[in-house]
């Protein structure tokens, strides 16, 4: 039912979509990022490791790209304002950060390439990076219950 010179009932009641705040859009990029340097320094490390063998490569890549599509779709679903999404994706990182610290520890007492120092820092950065920017400030009211 139409009101005299107005909308339908219906379009009344519906609440203003609010914008997405700058922080969000921090947060998506550096999800991004931190799912591209899973594979990107898995293949990295495994080719400047002395007698590298293609075949050796195979396995880590297929482990690194299910990590990079997790957290690609956590990001997607970050920038969606799902907050079960956001949780998600910050203990699914929380894990991987165990994982990224024993490494960096591996590596410190055992025989690593130069690249190992330069990829699992930023791995740890970046994720720790992208979790900040998820729960900043202004984003409170971003998410909602999905």
């Amino acid at each position: 039912m139409t009101t005299p010179g107005g909308m339908r009932g219906i379009d009344q009641n519906l609440a203003p979509v609010p914008r997405r705040p700058a922080m969000i859009h921090l947060a998506f990029a550096l999800w991004l990022a931190t799912a591209l340097l899973w594979p990107l320094g898995t293949v990295l490390i495994v080719v400047a490791e002395p007698g590298f063998d293609p075949v050796g490569l195979a396995m880590p890549l297929f482990a690194s790209v299910c990590v990079a599509v997790a957290i690609g779709w956590g990001a997607f679903l970050v920038r969606a304002g799902s907050r079960s999404g956001r949780i998600g994706v910050s203990l699914g990182v929380l894990l991987l950060g165990f994982i990224l610290v024993g490494q960096i520890v591996g590596a410190a007492r055992g025989d690593s390439v130069a690249v190992e120092w330069i990829v699992l820092p930023t791995r740890l950065l970046l994720s720790i990076a992208a979790v900040v920017a998820s729960f900043g400030p202004g984003t409170r009211d971003w998410y909602r219950e999905a």
